[in-house]
């Protein structure tokens, strides 16, 4: 794994993000621009009637130019996160194919850099460090009426209490209007295999492939023609961590050797150098 890499995550691990914690830390915010994780479950072992929302701040912190979208790990602290999801959906929901989730968000009017009716939807990879099919953009009527629904799941999501647990996450009722369920395939609020009526196939990916490789690649649709713009990827831990690179291959990475394992190999290669310079000496 690069350097970079290792030293960024060490770093905002201990340290957290002061950018997400003025963006997405306001106890049940929502601003036009901001980008909602859901959470649901179709399982029948839990209750599949209550949902998980996140905000995890302005769709301008992950694209381009913005201030994750530099190649580099980062991943995003927000503590209470995995006990809420844990106490909701139970302690293996991440490697349940039962446990889904997305990441969608629209700019309804132009600002933060983006144009009016500029949709932001995920879509899952199938292996793990290769984009997924790109979602294709759509004229500005096209896309005002997915904008309209997404602008209004974060209404709902506005609206609601924190769990206690942390301020930016928020457990929904599947029977609320505007609820994250309703705008997902089969929703109320959507049309068959669509999620907001648009997306074919939803914007979901499911952890039956456990939580490191239910990746989900993050697009920006500008209003126009042709494909959205990939701008990286989110993993969602088992700890309840999230984390964003807008290098894929960051994901498909071999993990970072704990500590102590360095500190083990180190003194092993120690032990054979010394091993080699008495034997030299024998031999001499």
């Amino acid at each position: 794994m690069k350097l970079k890499h290792t030293i960024t995550m060490s770093m905002l691990a201990v340290a957290g993000l002061a950018t997400l914690g003025t963006s997405a830390q306001a106890a049940m915010s929502y601003n036009d621009g901001d980008l909602i994780l859901g959470l649901r479950t179709t399982g029948t072992s839990t209750p599949a009637t209550t949902d998980y929302l996140v905000n995890i701040g302005n769709a301008s912190l992950f694209a381009v130019g913005g201030t994750y979208h530099d190649g580099n790990l980062h991943v995003l602290s927000l503590s209470g996160v995995g006990s809420d999801v844990s106490g909701l959906l139970g302690a293996n929901w991440y490697n349940s194919s039962s446990t889904l989730w997305s990441i969608s968000g629209t700019e309804k009017t132009a600002g933060n850099g983006f144009g009016s009716n500029t949709l932001f939807a995920s879509r899952g990879e199938t292996t793990v460090g290769v984009a997924s099919t790109p979602w294709n953009r759509g004229s500005s009527a096209a896309q005002g009426s997915p904008a309209g629904k997404m602008q209004n799941l974060g209404l709902a999501f506005a609206g609601g209490s924190p769990t206690g647990n942390d301020p930016v996450g928020s457990l929904q009722s599947e029977g609320t209007i505007n609820s994250y369920k309703s705008y997902q395939p089969g929703g109320a609020n959507s049309t068959g295999t669509t999620a907001y009526s648009y997306f074919n196939g939803g914007l979901e990916r499911n952890f039956g492939v456990g939580a490191d490789s239910a990746i989900l690649d993050l697009y920006q649709l500008s209003t126009g023609s042709g494909v959205g713009t990939l701008l990286g990827a989110f993993r969602f831990g088992s700890d309840g961590s999230l984390a964003f690179s807008s290098d894929l291959s960051d994901f498909a990475a071999s993990p970072v050797p704990e500590p102590s394992t360095v500190g083990f190999g180190l003194l092993a290669l120690g032990a054979c150098m010394v091993r080699r310079v008495r034997k030299a000496g024998v031999l001499a």
